[in-house]
């Protein structure tokens, strides 16, 4: 059989043909004009050899397979093997890449030497969003604890004011009057915190930033008001009217500092000091300032950087970036 007719009738290239002969893995006779002529051994040998090929399975290997120094199953198992190596090594690469996708972040030099790190929680926390943040962005259920915290601390001062009342023995037999007091209160508890928070050390009111791949987006509380409407939208996930955005090279100046502050464990006298550090960050037209903002995941490192990287003014004497 002809080198064409071996090509047709296995599907393989002449040039193929003539390289697995040139490695020594198939040799066919030759008939008196020298045109190669192979036998039906020559035929079952190449279709091995296209079998194991169409495996990804190396030349070395089909040799050894085909002298017999390595059985089909040895071979098969190796290179399963190599295929569970290979595949963990893709979906190493794909949380990468996936991660680094739901984060949004610019290209910087410090992502050659990022690594994920797994879900941990601080304090309770859970991180709200998949991009690097200082601080955290309320979700609905983060929205609807504010709103709870609201709710329970007018209902505190509603059973005060009912017991003293009853103290000077004024009843109040009517639900409407009740009910009529406590949203009196729940708005004098609104315009005088905006929300509750429970944590001593959550010091950002909400605040938060986070960062993009070409800009900031972040939230500035102005008011105890508005921030309760932004409380109310974040409930029913509709709070970016309240978030702006500014491009990285419109960012005037960022400052970090330094802060010793003293936590006092709850209903105890036992306290002790902690190294906490502030970020102000200068726009054209206003400035934020994060007191002691959480950083969760690989948001403390990443922030890191990215500010490094994107920031041209960074006022930093406490070497926080170091």
């Amino acid at each position: 059989m002809k080198t064409n007719e071996v090509e047709k009738r296995l599907g393989i290239s002449k040039q193929s043909i003539l390289f697995y002969e040139k490695e020594g893995l198939v040799h066919p006779k030759r008939d008196e004009s020298n045109y190669r002529d192979y036998d039906e051994q020559d035929v079952q040998i190449l279709q091995m050899i296209k079998l194991l090929r169409g495996m990804d399975i190396s030349i070395d290997d089909i040799r050894l397979v085909l002298s017999g120094d390595k059985s089909f199953s040895e071979c098969l198992e190796m290179k399963e093997q190599n295929i569970e190596y290979l595949m963990s090594e893709l979906e190493e690469t794909k949380n990468v890449v996936s991660s680094l996708k739901e984060k949004n972040i610019p290209l910087i030099p410090a992502l050659a030497d990022f690594e994920l790190q797994t879900k941990t929680i601080n304090f309770g926390y859970n991180k709200t969003n998949k991009t690097p943040s200082l601080g955290r962005l309320l979700t609905s259920k983060l929205a609807l604890s504010r709103l709870m915290g609201l709710i329970i601390y007018s209902l505190i001062f509603l059973f005060f004011i009912i017991v003293i009342l009853l103290a000077f023995n004024y009843t109040i037999n009517s639900i409407p009057v009740i009910i009529g007091i406590w949203i009196i209160i729940f708005i004098i508890v609104v315009l005088l915190f905006g929300n509750v928070q429970w944590v001593l050390l959550e010091l950002t009111n909400d605040q938060y930033i986070e960062f993009l791949e070409s800009s900031i987006r972040y939230y500035k509380r102005r008011n105890n008001l508005s921030h309760f409407r932004y409380i109310l939208s974040s409930i029913f996930n509709n709070n970016r009217k309240y978030l702006k955005e500014v491009n990285y090279e419109d960012i005037k100046k960022v400052t970090i500092k330094e802060v010793d502050r003293y936590v006092r464990m709850p209903y105890t006298y036992i306290g002790y000091q902690i190294v906490t550090y502030d970020f102000t960050f200068d726009f054209k037209d206003e400035s934020v300032i994060l007191r002691n903002p959480i950083t969760l995941e690989d948001d403390q490192y990443l922030v890191k950087e990215i500010i490094k990287a994107k920031i041209k003014t960074i006022e930093d004497k406490d070497h926080y970036l170091d």
